[in-house]
């Protein structure tokens, strides 16, 4: 350390560089600085255990500082480094800046969002009716205020109306919608339109007008959109509309219902027309207006029956008459709405002013009655071709009083009956419109039936022979039965269809199958009649056929002994025919059959050649080569499997042109 008299005046700068110095290897982490006890903080004076450079620092910094003048006020004296800005200050500044800035966006956004055009303040009111007769005249009033601080440009108003409102103008003219230009609307201003339409529709039916608002701002081509909707309730209708009917009938009853049509409008209304909804097993017999002989014009779809125009005050009535099937207890509901029928050629209506519902439920008929086939009272009842067929029918008085003058009558149709094979024990058939009757003077138990007495009527019939049904396509015998009887102290009643059967005849398939050896598709060798221990080929042929009906999924199966060889060959050679040598099977997968194979048109075919080398044992019989061949497949109207097992094929081969009876047997 040099002397203090030779260490010059050092500037204030040097004076805090010698502290920093000092400070930063007092509290440097690398150097080992001594723990000062407790005791040591009694003293002032520097503790002995600093260390020697560091002490003589410190001294030599205070010595400067002691001695040390300032300089007289010069040029370089003021060019002196002003002291830094800390980091807080920094801090605090920049807040104060983005404080500042953030206030300024904010007042500038308010006061230009304050100019801009919202959906929000264009206000759109509707003033009409809330409650309305259908069929009414309605005056909608719509206006427009423009709350916005700017103005709107092109602005338009659209209006949907719903189905069946007519222009006031013109109640003939449909008027879907309506559209119009308000054009520009300044801030602040207003805009109104009154639009006058008919609205049509049924008692308390709530309709939902939609009003549309589309417009641009200044200089901008963006087109918004504002929507309000109005809502009405019909109140009342411009038609009414009633239905009755029995509330129970029975199977095969005629069934009436009778429906009125009123009309409480103050104009004309055109083109009214009636939907019906008919339930299950409802058969139409007639329909009529205002009992008028000629049935009204039917559109396509559901029944919708078109009555025309209806003057103020005018009623209608519409007579339908059908009859109902089921059983017992069914509930049968039907559907009536009045309206205008659709003019755009679909079916329907387009508007509706009034509904009617109702429902009826099937009883017992007072003369209940069943029918059996082969004694089995399954239907429809599956025969074949010239099978006979026996019948009963049996009936119950239901009532609870006693029934006169019975009669119960099975008509007969389908082109599947032979009317030569008709005929009953206790009846009589009248051939001229093929119908079974049941009278008191063929059955006496009829003439007076008591309540729950039951009697029976035997009868028998049969199909035409398979050859009269070869030109035939799904033939079937149609069983129907009426009854009809007085009740004590009521007027006669007559129930029709309370029973219908079906009868339907299974088709005839048929596989034929013959071995040839001197002739078909492929060429046979070997000895003929065949030799013991040699062997000898054969072709096995087999042709299907099939009368009446489609069928479906053939196929034919046979076994060939294990003396007897399959050779591979085959016609046709499209995969159909296969053979399984695990169970010494050949299989001919046919598929479908048309009806009429065989007859109408050309048979099925298909062949295969074997092989058979006879042992000594077979000298002089004539072995099966083919044991028993079996045809099945699915008749699709009957739905029952058919077909046939043909018999066994021996090396006797009388189909073969060229065949002898001694060519059969088997030679040594």
């Amino acid at each position: 350390m040099q002397d203090d008299a030779a260490v010059p005046h050092t500037p204030p700068e040097d004076h805090e560089s010698t502290l920093e110095r000092v400070r930063e290897r007092l509290y440097s982490q690398q150097q080992a600085v001594p723990i000062v006890k407790p005791s040591s903080l009694e003293h002032p004076q520097q503790p002995a255990s600093l260390p020697a450079e560091i002490a003589a620092e410190e001294a030599q910094a205070e010595a400067h500082y002691q001695t040390w003048t300032p300089p007289e006020h010069t040029e370089e004296a003021e060019k002196a480094p002003k002291k830094k800005i800390s980091f807080a200050a920094w801090f605090l500044l920049g807040s104060l800046s983005f404080l500042v800035l953030a206030g300024l966006v904010s007042f500038l956004v308010f006061w230009h969002g304050g100019l801009s055009v919202s959906s929000n303040n264009i206000q759109i009111t509707i003033s009409g009716p809330t409650t309305l007769a259908s069929g009414s005249t309605v005056p909608l009033q719509i206006t427009l205020k423009n709350n916005n601080p700017a103005p709107i440009t092109n602005t338009d108003i659209a209006i949907a109306f719903p189905d069946g409102t007519r222009s006031a103008d013109d109640v003939t003219q449909a008027l879907l919608r309506y559209s119009d230009t308000f054009g520009t609307i300044p801030a602040g201003g207003t805009v109104t339109r009154t639009v006058n339409v008919v609205l049509f529709g049924s008692i308390n039916q709530a309709l939902t007008i939609p009003v549309t608002i589309q417009y641009n701002t200044a200089n901008s081509n963006a087109l918004f959109t504002k929507e309000q909707d109005f809502h009405t309730l019909i109140t009342s209708s411009p038609l009414t509309l009633t239905a009755d009917a029995a509330k129970t009938t029975s199977a095969g009853q005629l069934y009436t219902i009778t429906l009125t049509v009123h009309s409480s409008a103050t104009q004309p209304l055109q083109n009214i027309a009636i939907d019906a909804q008919y339930p299950a097993g409802f058969s139409v017999v007639g329909v009529a207006l205002d009992n008028a002989s000629t049935q009204l014009a039917t559109r396509t779809g559901n029944p919708v029956y078109t009555i025309g125009t209806l003057q103020p005050g005018d009623n209608h009535t519409v007579t339908i008459t059908g009859t109902l099937s089921g059983t017992t207890n069914d509930q049968k509901a039907f559907s009536f709405t009045a309206g205008t029928a659709n003019t755009n050629g679909q079916p329907g209506l387009g508007v509706a002013y009034a509904s009617q519902t109702l429902t009826t439920t099937l009883a017992k008929p007072f003369l209940d009655t069943s029918i059996t086939l082969n004694h089995t009272d399954t239907d429809p009842t599956v025969v074949s071709a010239g099978t006979p067929i026996s019948g009963l029918v049996t009936w119950v008085n239901s009532l609870t009083s006693s029934l006169s003058n019975g009669q119960v009558s099975i008509r007969l149709s389908g082109t599947a009956l032979d009317p030569s094979k008709v005929s009953t024990a206790n009846g009589y058939y009248q051939s001229s419109t093929n119908t079974l009757l049941f009278t008191p003077e063929t059955e006496p138990s009829l003439g007076e039936l008591g309540a729950g007495q039951t009697g029976s009527g035997v009868f028998a019939l049969g199909t035409l022979p398979e050859s009269a049904m070869l030109s035939l396509r799904n033939p079937l015998i149609t069983l129907t039965a009426a009854v009809s009887g007085q009740p004590d102290g009521q007027s006669p009643l007559t129930l029709t269809n309370v029973v219908t059967k079906t009868i339907k005849v299974q088709t005839d398939l048929k596989l034929v199958s013959q071995i040839v050896h001197s002739t078909g598709p492929f060429k046979n060798s070997g000895a003929w009649p065949p030799v013991a221990n040699k062997p000898t080929t054969y072709t096995v042929e087999l042709v299907v056929g099939n009368t009446v009906n489609d069928v479906g999924g053939a196929s034919a199966t046979m076994i060939l002994p294990p003396y007897v060889t399959y050779t591979g060959q085959v016609t046709p050679n499209d995969g159909s025919v296969t053979y399984n040598a695990s169970t010494h099977s050949v299989t001919w997968k046919i598929g479908a059959v048309p009806a009429g194979t065989g007859s109408s048109s050309k048979p099925l075919t298909a062949a295969f050649q074997i092989s058979f080398t006879p042992s000594d044992t077979q000298v002089s019989t004539s072995p099966v080569l083919v044991e028993n061949q079996t045809l099945t497949g699915t008749d699709r109207f009957t739905n029952t499997q058919v077909g046939n097992t043909a018999d066994a094929l021996t090396s006797q081969t009388p189909g073969d042109p060229a065949y002898r009876p001694t060519f059969g047997t088997v030679v040594q």
